[in-house]
C-alpha cells in the first residue's frame, strides 16, 4: 500500500493525474501489480504492453494511447531509446526505467522517495487499456473501466471457480495478457499467494509448483501442451501433488489435449471461455470437460451469451451462432475507435466473432 502510494506521489510531482496514460511494458515482476494498482488509485490507466514489442509496434501502441509516462525494463532498454524522437506527447522525463538503471533514465525507485500527499482520486476514470492483436489490422485498446459493481461480476467468477484463501497462485502468463492478470488479482481477493514466474520454461514451470507447493495456476492452452510434450513419466518426476486446478482461457482448448492432462495432472482442469473485451463468461470444470469434449462449459451467473445468425436471430440448440456477451465487466469499448466499437456491439450485447452452440447437456 505504501508503495503504491508512493508511485502516485511520484507521478503527480511529474504532472500525472486524473485521466493521465501510463505505459507499462515489463516483464513478469511485482512492480505491475503496484503500478496498475497506482494508476487506479489515481483515477489513471495502465496501459499494458508486451515487452516484445518492436520499436514499430512500441511507437504506435504510446502515440494511439496518448500515453503520458512509461515503465520499461534494463532489458528494452534499446526498443525505447530508438523509439523515443518518434513519440508525439512522451517526453523523456517521464520514462522510468524499472529493475537495473540505465543512463539518461529515472529509476522506478525515485518515484518512491517523492515528498508530499498520495493522490486518491479512483474513480469512473480509473482504467487499464489493453491492446488486442485481432486478425487485421492495428491493434486496438480495449478499455475496461472499474465501476463499484463490477466488484460483484468479479465475485461471482470467484464463486464459480476453485479459489480459496490458503492457496498458492503460480503466475507465469505475461501480465500484459487479461488472462495472467485477472487470475492474479481473484487470488489476491481471496487473500491467496502468488508466486511470479518472468518467463514459461515447462521444468520451471513444474520445478516451481513442486518448490513452492502450487495449488492453482493459470495457463492457455498452448503452454500447456508444451508441458504435455515431455511426457508423462518426465512430468512424474516433479512432486504436483499439490495442484488443485489449471485454470485455462486465451484460446480454444482441444477435447485430447484436456484427456491426456487430467490423465495425468488428475481432473483439476477448468476451461474458461472469454476475451479482453468481455471478462470471463463461462467455465467448463473437469466432469464437463470429459463429458462434453472441447466444451467452454456453462455460463457464469451475471453474464447473458446469445447466440446470432447472420440476421442477429438467436439460432436453436446445437446449431452454431456468433457468441454475443453481456456482463458486468464487458469494457466501455475501443480507445479512440468508435466504429469499432459499434460494430462490435448489438443491442448492448459484445462479440468479437467467436462462433459456438450448445450440446445436448446445456454446455457451450
Amino acid at each position: 500500500d505504501e508503495q503504491i502510494d508512493g508511485i502516485g506521489r511520484g507521478l503527480c510531482a511529474r504532472g500525472l493525474g486524473r485521466g493521465s496514460r501510463a505505459v507499462i511494458m515489463l516483464e513478469n515482476c511485482p512492480e505491475m501489480i503496484a503500478l496498475q494498482a497506482a494508476m487506479s488509485r489515481m483515477g489513471a490507466a495502465g496501459v499494458t504492453i508486451s515487452y516484445r514489442s518492436t520499436v514499430a509496434e512500441l511507437t504506435y501502441l504510446v502515440n494511439h494511447s496518448g500515453a503520458d509516462a512509461m515503465f520499461f525494463s534494463a532489458a528494452t532498454e534499446s526498443v525505447v531509446r530508438e523509439a523515443l524522437s518518434s513519440f508525439d506527447r512522451l517526453r523523456a522525463d517521464r520514462l522510468f526505467c524499472v529493475g537495473d538503471g540505465v543512463d539518461g533514465f529515472a529509476g522506478y525507485e525515485d518515484l518512491l522517495r517523492e515528498p508530499g500527499s498520495a493522490a486518491q482520486e479512483e474513480g469512473d476514470d480509473a482504467a487499464v487499456i489493453i491492446y488486442t492483436s485481432g486478425t487485421t489490422g492495428k491493434p486496438k485498446g480495449a478499455v475496461r473501466k472499474f465501476p463499484r459493481d463490477a466488484m460483484e461480476g468479479t465475485l461471482q467468477i470467484i464463486a464459480s471457480s476453485p479459489l480459496r484463501t490458503d492457496d498458492v497462485h503460480l503466475a507465469v502468463l505475461p501480465f500484459y495478457h487479461s488472462t495472467a492478470y485477472a487470475f492474479t488479482s481473484f487470488s489476491h481477493v481471496v487473500g491467496a499467494t502468488v508466486v511470479i514466474l518472468d518467463h514459461f520454461d515447462p521444468d520451471a514451470f513444474l520445478s516451481a509448483v513442486q518448490e513452492h507447493r502450487v495449488t492453482q495456476t493459470a495457463l492457455v492452452p498452448t503452454l500447456l501442451h508444451r508441458v504435455m510434450q515431455l511426457g508423462a513419466e518426465r512430468i512424474w518426476r516433479y512432486d504436483t501433488g499439490t495442484l488443485r486446478a489449471i485454470l485455462l482461457a486465451g484460446a480454444p482448448l482441444g477435447a485430447e489435449l484436456a484427456r491426456s492432462a487430467m490423465d495425468v495432472f488428475g481432473d483439476v482442469l477448468y476451461n474458461y471461455y472469454g476475451a479482453t473485451e468481455t471478462g470471463l463468461n463461462t467455465v467448463a470444470g473437469p466432469h464437463d470437460l470429459r463429458a462434453s469434449p472441447g466444451t467452454i462449459g456453462r455460463l457464469i451467473p451475471g453474464t447473458d451469451l446469445r447466440l446470432l445468425d447472420d440476421e442477429g436471430r438467436e439460432v436453436r440448440d446445437g446449431e452454431v451462432g456468433e457468441l454475443f456477451v453481456r456482463g458486468p465487466l464487458m469494457v466501455e469499448g475501443y480507445h479512440n475507435d468508435d466504429v469499432s466499437t459499434r460494430a462490435s456491439q448489438r443491442d448492448g450485447f459484445f462479440s468479437v466473432e467467436d462462433l459456438g452452440w450448445v450440446d445436448g447437456r446445456g454446455c457451450y
